[in-house]
């Protein structure tokens, strides 16, 4: 049998050595594997196809969920940190280049309103907003009217 390079089969009847199942050139079957072949040569003549694996079982008492649970946690701590890190860092970067910020709008505020309150189109939008402001329905504590 491991001297054929076919074995013709209608259907899978389980592994056999040195074949792998398949369709290929001449049909469905078993063909011979070239690769398993020259592995298990290999083998034989001492020879290693490649690192040997270390089988390592595993055994399914829950400690995996605990250590992946902990493993999580310390993600989100590190995190955490950093992000509280890069968040001073930004607050502080924020303080040293704008100085007193607060004061500075309040300056730029005040030039704006005192500019804007002399303009005519203020004081049209004053009108109007007087005006909407006597339409207000008290009863229902509702605010002006806007149209």
């Amino acid at each position: 049998m491991a001297s054929e390079e076919f074995i013709p089969a209608a259907q899978f009847d389980g592994a056999k050595p040195g074949y792998m199942f398949q369709m290929g050139t001449k049909g469905l079957g078993y063909y011979v594997d070239k690769k398993q072949r020259k592995d298990q040569g290999d083998e034989a003549a001492g020879k290693s196809a490649g690192p040997k694996r270390e089988v390592v079982g595993f055994a399914n008492d829950g400690s995996f969920m605990e250590q992946f649970q902990k493993m999580q946690q310390e993600q989100k701590a590190k995190e955490a940190a950093a992000r509280k890190a890069a968040d001073a860092e930004a607050s502080a970067k924020r303080k040293s280049a704008g100085g007193d910020r607060d004061a500075a709008k309040k300056r730029k505020g005040d030039a704006k309103t005192e500019g804007a309150q002399g303009s005519e189109a203020w004081q049209a939008y004053l009108e109007q907003v007087k005006m909407y402001e006597a339409q207000t329905c008290k009863e229902y504590q509702q605010g002006a009217i806007v149209k």
